[in-house]
């Protein structure tokens, strides 16, 4: 999954956000986070939502980037993903965060 809203492959280029400037991105096999300048952390493919505000666990397959909930008020400056583990450093680099299957 690319990131744009349907699941069809691209052979160039394609914008799938404009609206929020990126500074980081990783990915592993079918998921991918990245993380903004504001802090904010967004993911998207095969089960990569994660946590939601009411602290419910919905895995969910995105073709496009979604916040991610739990995390909306945490400054993040460091992300990372590896079989189906989300990474999270906040912006005192005290605490290290994840959650996944």
């Amino acid at each position: 999954m690319l990131g744009v809203a349907d699941c069809r492959a691209r052979y160039k280029p394609t914008t799938i956000t404009n609206q929020i400037k990126i500074v980081k991105i990783d990915s592993h096999d079918n998921t991918a986070i990245c993380l903004s300048e504001e802090g904010k952390v967004f993911t998207w493919g095969k089960h990569s939502h994660g946590v939601q505000q009411d602290l419910s666990y919905d895995f969910v397959d995105s073709s496009v980037p979604l916040e991610v909930c739990m995390l909306s008020s945490t400054r993040v400056v460091d992300i990372g993903v590896a079989d189906g583990h989300f990474y999270a450093v906040t912006h005192d680099r005290v605490n290290l965060l994840t959650w996944g299957e």
